[in-house]
């Protein structure tokens, strides 16, 4: 699944925080990608991957030679961009 944020890490309400975190937990998904979370903080990461019980994660922040990165790997994968 892919997720827009829409800026998450400034929502002071950790409730909703924790709503959102634990409906993603409930959908069962193998892959989530979570885009525009304006966050550079690995705390942020370790708050999700905690929270999903995920098995691995990684925080990229957003650049244009991230992208092209990306790119390259997913097209070596046979993905799409």
């Amino acid at each position: 699944a892919n997720v827009n944020c829409l800026s998450l890490r400034k929502s002071v309400d950790t409730t909703s925080i924790s709503l959102f975190i634990r409906y993603l937990r409930d959908q069962s998904l193998d892959i989530l990608a979570l885009q525009e979370t304006h966050t550079t903080s690995p705390r942020l990461k370790d708050l999700f991957h905690k929270q999903l019980q995920a098995k691995d994660s990684a925080l990229t922040y957003d650049s244009i030679r991230e992208r092209q990165i990306i790119k390259a790997k997913a097209s070596k994968l046979g993905g799409y961009w």
